[in-house]
């Protein structure tokens, strides 16, 4: 006997299957990505790469007030353009349902669940 809402359950359970799945394929090289993207913001590295940066325009005659500003508009950079890359790579353009396949934006999945749906 099926219970008032079941189709919507069903649509729950295979969505949640769906996504259980995905997140275990994804996990390890999510994990390898994340750390490769880490690796220029690791403590020594980024202050060996920005210490160098700092010497070089020092070496070439830029002086010291524009050197340090132009430093710490690099290492600024250097975390945007990570943080950047990190928030692009991990927000889902799109959601593949997984009775029907077809592919929506994460909102419409949201808004089907909440209007009951499925």
């Amino acid at each position: 006997m099926s219970q008032p809402g079941g189709g919507q359950e069903r649509w729950i359970e295979e969505a949640m299957s769906a996504v259980s799945r995905f997140i275990r394929e994804i996990q390890e090289p999510l994990k390898k990505m994340t750390e490769s993207l880490m690796e220029p913001l690791k403590g020594e590295k980024l202050a060996r790469d920005v210490a160098a940066f700092y010497k070089t325009l020092i070496g070439e005659g830029v002086p010291e007030e524009d050197a340090m500003e132009m430093t710490h508009e690099y290492l600024r950079g250097r975390i945007e353009l990570v943080e950047s890359l990190v928030s692009r790579l991990l927000t889902p353009k799109t959601v593949i349902l997984p009775k029907t396949g077809k592919e929506c934006p994460p909102k419409a999945v949201m808004e089907e669940l909440e209007e009951g749906k499925g």
